[in-house]
């Protein structure tokens, strides 16, 4: 009975340690994936882009789908707001919910809960963590992982442990005495198998006897072995996909254990901090990613003294990037998480709005200034005296004219640059277009006594370029080189051949532009010589538009000038096939 007792005793023990162990790994698998799968989507949809709700919705289900896993976005007071998939009557009360209240009044900053729908059954687990901007919480993600695959696995090791429990104990209630040792041979066996099994080892295989007891055993044991080794390679491929879609990722990901090493790093962070990111797993990451601000962070994110997002700026990449830094939870922290997402065209983008309505503004004051004032000059009497008001009138009219050009000019530019302007693409002969270029330009030239020619190959040239496209950059050209060359100069447009390509170079004997100048005039209202440029009725977006539609072409565009000595402006066309 002593035996029997003891034997009863270490199965017991064994099930306990095994149902503890595999529930823990399960329920830290569980929470990291929800951890990680929350952070991903606040770095996806935080800041909220001017998207509607519905695209939103669409998106978040979309994500759902995929990943298995149930997402929703609250507001700050934890009113569901976006919620692809449930009425609104299903989460009136959310906001009472547990890690709800976790997220939202817990200093940890997030919140974790795990429900029950019978005494020891999870029947969800759901993790929720807030949204901070600027210091303060503006919403809260909500993910929720169906306890199924956990479950399962649990039943299944209790089923097997409590099966294997029960049959060795009948076993060795039956056997008889004079085969104690043989039996207990084969126990060993078994429990070495379990051990091993315990170990992570799910591989392991018994060889069952030809006779007795055991031969059954044995062949459940490696069953139940086979079912805890598919459900780890279910729980490892997910682990696995959740890996790829990180690896995918155009933010860049970098987990940190609680030793400050690194557990994984995507190719995305690597790029933006220039660091390899296949080379990272397994080193200290105050080695590997040697950015003064991003340690300070880190810092700061383990002594609790920091969160939310911060831009940094990284100079060896030249790459604005916005960090978040969340820890990973447990007691003590298990680490943490770092996603940077790149704004640097973002805050490019926001810097040229700026100085494009700056610019715009102020161009368009201008004659707007000088036509309210002659208008006030008119009404306050001016009307009456013949020898000023034709000249105010036209003066009216010039600067009209003015604004009217500019308004042209700007339309003009942003449908160059918008992504759903389209071209016709033809074969468009060259020398023709330029002939009658030179044509439209005659009059103003012969006013100045400038003489226009063109050098260009005996065989005619065909380029590939939309036909009002290739005009008008080459009418902006010609005109400013017409317009910048004084009386009794020259302008010339050369063709030749280059590689694929026709380059086209106008040369005026024109005022020249000043070194300084030559990497900005391409600029939108940028002039070398603001004073003459207003003068002469330039609106500052010529040379844009010439430079935007030439890469629309796939050509290139350059100038060479010395000041004073004339300008040469060159652009590549592609040449038609033959």
């Amino acid at each position: 009975m002593l035996f029997i007792a003891l034997q009863l005793l270490f199965l017991l023990m064994v099930t306990w340690i095994v149902s503890f162990w595999h529930h823990q790994y399960l329920t830290e698998s569980s929470q990291t994936h929800l951890r990680i799968a929350a952070e991903l989507i606040r770095s996806d949809f935080f800041p909220m882009e001017e998207v509607s709700k519905a695209d939103l919705e669409e998106k978040l289900e979309t994500i759902s789908k995929e990943s298995g896993l149930e997402f929703l976005i609250l507001d700050a007071n934890g009113k569901v707001w976006l919620d692809p998939s449930a009425s609104d009557a299903q989460r009136q009360n959310f906001a009472q919910r547990t890690e709800i209240r976790q997220a939202m009044y817990n200093s940890k900053a997030f919140g974790y809960h795990t429900e029950f729908n019978e005494p020891g059954r999870a029947s969800r687990r759901s993790f929720a963590l807030p949204v901070i901007e600027n210091g303060k919480r503006v919403a809260i993600v909500w993910t929720a992982m169906p306890a199924e695959i956990v479950q399962e696995s649990e039943r299944t090791l209790y089923r097997w442990l409590w099966g294997i429990g029960l049959v060795t104990l009948l076993i060795s209630l039956l056997i008889p005495w004079r085969l104690l040792s043989r039996h207990e041979s084969l126990l060993q066996q078994l429990l070495r198998g379990m051990r091993a099994v315990t170990s992570g080892n799910y591989q392991h295989r018994l060889v069952p006897p030809n006779h007795g007891e055991m031969r059954y055993l044995y062949p459940a044991f490696n069953r139940m072995s086979q079912e805890l080794s598919d459900q780890v390679s279910r729980l490892r491929q997910t682990g696995e996909r959740l890996a790829t879609v990180l690896g995918s990722m155009v933010e860049g990901v970098i987990a940190i254990g609680p030793d400050d090493r690194i557990q994984f790093a995507n190719e995305a962070a690597g790029r933006l901090l220039d660091f390899p990111a296949q080379n990272s797993r397994g080193r200290p990451f105050w080695e590997v990613v040697r950015h003064s601000q991003v340690q300070r962070t880190v810092q700061s994110a383990q002594q609790g003294t920091w969160t939310g997002q911060q831009e940094i700026q990284v100079a060896r990449t030249k790459r604005t990037v916005a960090l978040n830094v969340t820890p990973i939870p447990g007691q003590p922290a298990q680490g943490m998480v770092l996603v940077f997402h790149d704004v640097t065209d973002l805050r490019r983008l926001e810097r040229m709005r700026s100085e494009f309505v700056a610019n715009v503004s102020h161009e368009l004051k201008t004659p707007l200034t000088t036509i309210r004032a002659y208008t006030e000059t008119l009404l306050e009497g001016a009307l009456d005296d013949e020898s000023h008001r034709v000249r105010f009138v036209e003066q009216i009219d010039q600067q009209a004219e003015r604004l009217y050009q500019l308004i042209v000019d700007v339309l003009h530019l942003a449908h160059i640059e918008s992504a759903r302007e389209t071209f016709e693409i033809i074969d468009i002969p060259l020398q023709e277009v330029i002939q009658d270029c030179l044509e439209q330009a005659s009059p103003t030239a012969e006013s100045k006594s400038i003489e226009l020619s063109m050098l260009a190959p005996a065989e005619p040239l065909l380029v590939k370029a939309d036909q009002e496209g290739l005009r008008t950059i080459l009418i902006n050209l010609i005109g400013n080189a017409v317009k910048y060359s004084p009386g009794g100069g020259f302008v010339k447009v050369k063709i030749r051949t280059e590689d694929g390509f026709a380059l086209l170079e106008i040369e005026d004997s024109g005022f020249g532009i000043a070194e300084e100048h030559l990497e900005r005039i391409f600029e939108r209202f940028y002039r070398a010589d603001k004073a003459r440029s207003r003068a002469l009725g330039g609106t500052g977006l010529g040379l844009a538009i010439v430079k935007h539609l030439v890469q629309r072409f796939g050509g290139q565009v350059s100038v060479r000038s010395e000041l004073g000595k004339g300008s040469t402006f060159s652009a590549t066309i592609p040449l038609a096939s033959d």
